[in-house]
């Protein structure tokens, strides 16, 4: 169960940081032209909730990777030998 518990974990913060770097892209893509589109148009407000959302999610999967691996002592005992 904790390893199943773990991989999930994972899975989750590979794919929202996939979210999160579609999200940064498209908010580089509106200025990529050099100019600054209006911070009311339809288009920033769903990019810049969309990047806001990702984050947030992005925010709670990487605390709930830190909260499951943190007491793994074979994960620690790994990352010292790299």
């Amino acid at each position: 169960m904790y390893l199943a518990e773990r991989l999930d974990a994972l899975v989750a913060i590979v794919a929202v940081s996939g979210r999160m770097i579609g999200a940064y892209e498209r908010l580089f893509e509106m200025f990529e032209g050099g100019t600054s589109p209006r911070l009311n148009e339809e288009r920033v407000v769903r990019v810049t909730t969309e990047r806001l959302s990702a984050h947030n999610e992005w925010r709670e999967a990487r605390a709930r990777v830190e909260i499951l691996l943190a007491d793994d002592a074979n994960l620690h005992a790994r990352s010292k030998r790299l």
